[in-house]
């Protein structure tokens, strides 16, 4: 009986991973301090709008060398060589505090759109990185995208 329990507690745990990893491979960082989001996939075409550093992005599809994405409050074309997938990130849609219970407090001001690469994860909370280098503990449960707060990773 506690075999069965700790397999399916095993095949759970896997099939979260399974799906994170998935929707994982649809998300994007921007890499650069600026990233233009364009209205078409070319150089030459309006920017939609200009992106700061570790911007979260949801992939719709490819072009040759330029993504069709979304963020929370954008679409456009970016091309591949400004952003990365092997990377988390993350921004706070809130104007409410970002600190995290039991967390030592940032003193860090935040921007609204800004971007955090996100270093490690707890529940409720990410150890983030600012595009200075600035890092502290921020509340996950405005993040967009949404998996940052809801995701978690288990260390072997």
């Amino acid at each position: 009986m506690l075999k069965n329990a700790i397999i399916i507690l095993v095949l759970i745990i896997f099939s979260f991973k399974a799906s994170a990893d998935l929707q994982k491979e649809n998300l994007l960082c921007t890499t650069k301090k600026v990233n233009f989001l364009r209205q078409l996939p070319t150089q030459k075409s309006a920017i939609v709008r200009s992106l700061p550093m570790y911007t979260p992005l949801k992939v719709m599809s490819k072009n040759k060398n330029w993504y069709k994405v979304i963020g929370v409050y954008y679409n456009g074309w970016i091309h591949e060589s400004i952003v990365r997938s092997d990377i988390e990130c993350m921004i706070f849609t809130s104007h409410g505090s970002p600190s995290c219970p039991g967390r030592k407090n940032t003193t860090h001001k935040i921007r609204f759109r800004e971007g955090f690469k996100v270093l490690k994860k707890e529940i409720g909370c990410n150890y983030v990185q600012t595009s200075i280098g600035r890092r502290f503990w921020i509340d996950s449960s405005y993040a967009w995208p949404i998996e940052e707060n809801l995701s978690l990773h288990l260390d072997n």
